[in-house]
């Protein structure tokens, strides 16, 4: 059992067994002696023990907490042995001596650089990464990743500038190596950054170039500033500086040379390119892709077809084509000029050249402004040709509206509403275009209007009106369904002047009109309650009620209908608003039947699809495994089947009982504010023929008038 001794070394308490502490105390004591009177022993003693406390921690553990002779004598081998210091710091001392007398002034002047070159020849130990303070420009992380690589820091600092000069990734590392790299403080840690030993002999070294680095500043500070610059470490520090910014110029100046024939490389490319194919449309022979003139359809032209399809003869076609080409192309001509002037490093310029770019291009805005001008002319005019059939009241209280997108001519794109033209093909007879417009808006009579309006452009208004009326359109009615065409037609021996058809459904109050999913094609700016989006519009019943368009059985806000059935919102109501609501709910009951069913069958349609793909499965398989399989998936698609509907049956009906209470309330503030509309209740009826037996049953137990006669 050996007993231990607790010690305070450099501010931390370390457990040591009592021989090893011996030891370390002698060990200590002949180091103190020796730097007691040397200059700058007080601050050797404290690195040393510093060093020697860093080095009990790193042997320290959960499960070793006492340091041992072993650690002691691990500690005295990197450290050193006093005797062997003593012994050579003596021979040192008298060859030091002996040539006193000839020691010349260039010896205590020397150079950080010679003290570098002669630590070299000390053991190196390993190398750790810390920013240096002493040779810091700005945070010292170059000069510390040069000390860990060693390489001179001045290329460090050189490869900073210019990853700063080509983005600020330079400065973004930078900053990160500031934050985590740690800054060199102690002697150990500055000596560990540059690959040495901490050892006593080096921080004994340390401290004297320290010192004799303070000795020499202070001595050249008693001269003149005038008369520094001419000594030769004032010459070195100018020759540096001077060959710092010299290659730190000439790398920016070749930097920028780069970056120049790059640039230069690039105009070559882009205008060289956008040249070709524009001197290939002057004479039609490249065709334009559809996204650069006519948007998204996909559609294509050559040069010829788009000069036929606008300009009405050939001189303003020409003027236009070529004005557009020198407008266009003589810019490019110069970024060709400059990029190859760039590149090849040419600096001499032809004023001549230059001259006649300019004069080209003038005369190409001449003739620009001739061929607009004469384009400008035809679209000054407009006018309409409007055709309108009226639907008798009876014709149907919901009217469908869908697009037969069927009726695309063969290769052609519909269009999105916001290209220009619109343009979906053109064949020998006919230009088909997708301008076509369709709103909906509240009938001042009982008839149900469709109108069909025809507009073009033209330099006159009788132009402009024989243009219209050659405009072919067409649509179709099919019981309550009325189906249009998504395009329209301009005979191949017409110009475009911009036609456009509007299609207008005009319906009464209570009347309800269904835009089908096909119908967003042609939906355009229809006004509703809602203020819904027009192409969100589609697939969903509207009724017209005297505030406009209202989705009944959707969940769009509306900003022009009361927002709740609140007693207090049904007792402010008249009585004819009171039975229009009492209307529009069982309106809203008989489209929500409707509704139900389609997505009944729809639902029922597709389980049953399943259901026949697995039984011929089942038919069609011999394997016992698979027709087993088969079986259990078949099971379970019947399953899913009975669930589906049953869910869906009961949300329907729990919907009807919300219209049930919605409809009763409406009734009893009738019979309380109004007694008088009591008999007309007894008298009026409802036709149930077309109900199911949900709709029947609630229908049924509620009286109250016919929806048919309550505003006539």
């Amino acid at each position: 059992m050996n007993k231990t001794v607790t010690i305070n070394i450099s501010g931390l308490i370390f457990n040591i067994d009592e021989e090893a502490y011996s030891k370390l105390q002698k060990y200590l004591a002949t180091i103190e002696s020796y730097f007691k009177n040397a200059e700058g022993g007080n601050e050797i003693m404290t690195d040393i023990e510093g060093r020697i406390a860093e080095m009990f921690s790193e042997r320290i553990s959960d499960r070793k907490e006492v340091v041992s002779m072993t650690d002691v004598d691990a500690m005295i081998a990197t450290m050193g042995q006093p005797e062997d210091f003593v012994d050579e710091e003596t021979k040192e001392e008298n060859a030091r001596n002996s040539e006193k007398e000839n020691t010349t002034s260039e010896e205590e002047t020397e150079s950080q650089e010679t003290r570098e070159t002669q630590y070299n020849n000390y053991d190196r130990g390993s190398r750790r990464f810390y920013r240096d303070p002493d040779g810091r420009i700005v945070g010292g992380v170059c000069s510390g990743i040069g000390y860990y690589f060693g390489i001179d820091p001045v290329i460090i600092r050189l490869l900073f500038v210019i990853a700063v000069v080509l983005g600020f990734s330079g400065i973004i590392v930078y900053i990160l190596f500031w934050i985590i790299t740690p800054k060199a403080i102690t002697r150990a840690e500055k000596l560990q950054m540059k690959g040495r030993k901490v050892n006593i002999e080096n921080i004994k070294q340390t401290v004297k170039d320290e010192a004799n680095e303070v000795k020499k500043n202070f001595k050249n500070f008693e001269g003149q500033v005038e008369q520094y610059v001419q000594t030769d470490t004032g010459r070195r520090i100018e020759n540096f500086f001077h060959s710092f910014f010299s290659f730190i110029g000439n790398i920016l100046v070749n930097v920028i040379r780069f970056l120049g024939k790059f640039l230069g490389l690039i105009l070559i490319l882009v205008s060289g390119f956008f040249l070709f194919f524009l001197s290939l449309s002057i004479v039609g022979i490249a065709s334009w892709d559809g996204p650069f003139m006519f948007g998204s359809n996909g559609f294509s032209l050559s040069g010829a077809e788009v000069s036929n399809l606008i300009f009405t003869n050939d001189w303003a076609g020409y003027f236009f084509s070529f004005g557009s080409a020198l407008f266009f192309g003589i810019p490019l001509v110069f970024l060709l000029i400059v990029g190859f002037k760039i590149l090849v490093g040419i600096k001499s310029n032809n004023r001549y050249l230059g001259w006649g770019l300019g004069g080209l291009w003038f005369l190409g805005i001449i003739l620009l402004v001739i061929g607009s001008s004469s384009i400008a002319r035809d679209f000054t005019k407009v006018e309409r040709s409007t055709r309108t059939v009226a639907l008798p009241p009876t014709f149907a209280d919901t009217v469908n509206v869908s697009v037969n997108l069927d009726q695309i001519p063969l290769n052609a794109f519909p269009t999105s509403p916001d290209d220009f033209l619109n343009l979906m093909k053109i064949d020998d007879k006919a230009m088909y275009f997708s301008n076509v417009k369709l709103n909906v808006t509240e009938s001042q009579s009982d008839s149900i209007l469709v109108s069909v309006e025809q507009k073009s452009r033209a330099g006159s208004i009788k132009e402009a009106l024989i243009n219209a009326e050659k405009i072919g359109y067409s649509y179709s009615i099919d019981g309550n369904e009325i189906i249009f065409d998504p395009y329209f037609t301009i005979p191949i021996t017409d110009q475009y002047r911009y036609q456009e058809v509007f299609l207008n459904i005009s319906i009464p109050i209570g009347k309800t009109v269904y835009l089908g999913n096909d119908c967003e094609w042609i939906i355009y700016d229809i006004k509703n309650v809602s203020n819904t989006y027009d192409r969100n519009m589609a697939g969903n019943y509207w009724t017209m009620t005297e505030n406009g368009l209202q989705c009944l059985h959707c969940n769009f806000e509306c900003y022009k209908c009361p927002s709740s059935n609140s007693t207090q919102d049904l007792n402010s109501m008249s009585v004819r608003e009171l039975k229009t609501k009492l209307y529009e709910t069982a309106n809203r009951i008989e489209l929500e039947r409707l509704e139900f069913e389609k997505r009944m069958n729809k639902k029922r349609v597709l389980f049953e699809k399943q259901i026949i793909r697995m039984e011929k499965k089942i038919k069609n398989t011999s394997n016992e495994t698979k027709l087993l399989e088969y079986k259990l998936k078949l099971e379970e698609l019947e399953s899913n089947m009975k669930i589906e509907l049953k869910k869906a049956q009961l949300e329907f009906d729990s919907q009807l009982r919300d219209f049930e209470v919605m409809m009763q309330e409406i009734e009893e503030t009738i019979e309380r504010n109004y007694p008088e509309e009591k008999e007309e209740k007894k008298t009026s009826h409802w036709d149930e023929g077309e109900s199911d037996a949900s709709t029947s049953s609630v229908l049924t137990r509620l009286s109250f008038p016919s929806p048919f006669r309550i505003l006539s």
